[in-house]
């Protein structure tokens, strides 16, 4: 186990403004803990805690409409709650459980801008941020993929079958390291995907985890 380093992604303050503020949140710019928040009661809502059971990520979806209900913040200068990464944690490896929480979620940004009529100012913002959370997902994937490869490779395929599904564009034009793999894995097919992917991994320097990495 280690701490997080301090970083502006976890302690970073939210600007007044409510669409600038929207923006950071939905382009992962800034993290979805629920850790160190102190939110109003009113803001609580049945609706914040509204998904299906056992839904994982659950703090990327009630993080997001807790900001989007919140038209004002405040923040202090001074660490109040320190975080210990667990690598045995419920998230240090991917399932498709996983995959489908994250895939909720990004669904509840789009249903949560269009909703209130900010799809305009957010689809772009929204668009980084699924981008960002499925590089960050494949790179976890790929980090344990050596315990079984064919697993990994299982959840990697349900990943990109979800991806189709989003109504932005999350992997086409990237260039973040995770999101080749996944695009050079499925969108090129290759007839035996087992060597391609330990390829893949090894070219892409996705075969081991770098130090700290978040789990």
């Amino acid at each position: 186990n280690c701490t997080y380093d301090k970083t502006e992604f976890f302690g970073r303050p939210f600007p007044q403004d409510y669409r600038l503020r929207l923006q950071i949140v939905l382009s992962v710019k800034s993290s979805f803990t629920m850790c160190g928040r102190l939110l109003r009661r009113n803001i609580l809502s049945d609706n914040v805690f509204s998904m299906p059971l056992h839904t994982l990520h659950e703090d990327i979806i009630c993080f997001s409409r807790i900001m989007f209900e919140s038209r004002k913040v405040s923040s202090i200068n001074r660490h109040i709650y320190y975080y210990r990464l667990n690598t045995n944690s419920i998230t240090s490896r991917l399932t498709e459980a996983h995959v489908e929480g994250l895939s909720l979620a990004i669904a509840d940004w789009v249903k949560q801008a269009s909703r209130r009529g900010l799809w305009g100012d957010l689809s772009s913002c929204i668009s980084e941020g699924a981008e960002a959370l499925v590089d960050f997902a494949v790179k976890r994937i790929a980090y344990t993929a050596s315990d079984n490869k064919n697993d990994a490779l299982i959840v990697l395929k349900r990943l990109w079958n979800k991806v189709q599904e989003y109504p932005i564009d999350a992997v086409n034009k990237s260039d973040r390291v995770g999101v080749k793999l996944l695009r050079q894995l499925f969108d090129e097919p290759s007839r035996n995907l087992a060597p391609h992917f330990s390829e893949l991994l090894e070219r892409l320097e996705l075969n081991r985890p770098p130090p700290h990495f978040d789990t």
